[in-house]
């Protein structure tokens, strides 16, 4: 459960930087694209909650953001094909994912930037992944964080800074856990 940060390399030779908390006996993992002008750490709170529930989480950290970003680069993805160069980097940590855990089923969520990221990828290489769960939606709602029901509310600008709580009833890791969509998500 602890953080471990590491890298690995895109073919233009972008140095991904990845955040990793693995859990002890996971039985699912969660790919993470983060949101404009935010970081990976910033779902710490909720990896952590989520290797307590058995699943593993990685965190991409996008081209121009994060610590290791320079300050003149920040929110610029490249030069030439940057939106591309994007999906491509979160694919890459898709492949990696599945590396360090080939028979667990895998999860990708995307927040309000990252969402679209998620998008763009389920796109070009949806069969790589179990589930995806974008969430787009920045206004106040009710959400389910990669189908977590309870999860919410989320604001514009506002980080959680605590981990979810369980409401009364048990959360429904199904999703994570079989890359089925609750009965809450089904259409």
């Amino acid at each position: 459960m602890d953080l471990q940060e590491s890298f690995i390399n895109s073919p233009d030779h972008h140095r991904i930087p990845l955040l990793s908390w693995a859990a002890e006996a996971p039985s699912a993992v969660l790919v993470i694209a983060h949101g404009m002008a935010e970081h990976a750490a910033r779902y710490q709170p909720l990896a952590l909650w989520l290797n307590q529930q058995g699943v593993s989480v990685i965190a991409i950290q996008h081209r121009g953001h994060g610590p290791h970003c320079p300050e003149t680069d920040l929110g610029h993805y490249a030069d030439h094909k940057g939106w591309q160069k994007v999906v491509d980097d979160l694919q890459q940590v898709v492949v990696h994912a599945r590396k360090q855990h080939p028979d667990l089923p895998l999860t990708l969520f995307g927040h309000s930037m990252g969402s679209f990221i998620a998008q763009a990828f389920s796109q070009q290489y949806g069969d790589q992944i179990d589930r995806s769960d974008p969430l787009r939606d920045q206004s106040y709602r009710q959400t389910e964080v990669a189908g977590l029901p309870g999860t919410g509310p989320l604001s514009p600008g506002t980080a959680r800074e605590t981990a979810p709580q369980p409401p009364d009833r048990q959360y429904d890791l199904r999703c994570l856990q079989q890359g089925v969509l609750p009965q809450s998500h089904q259409p």
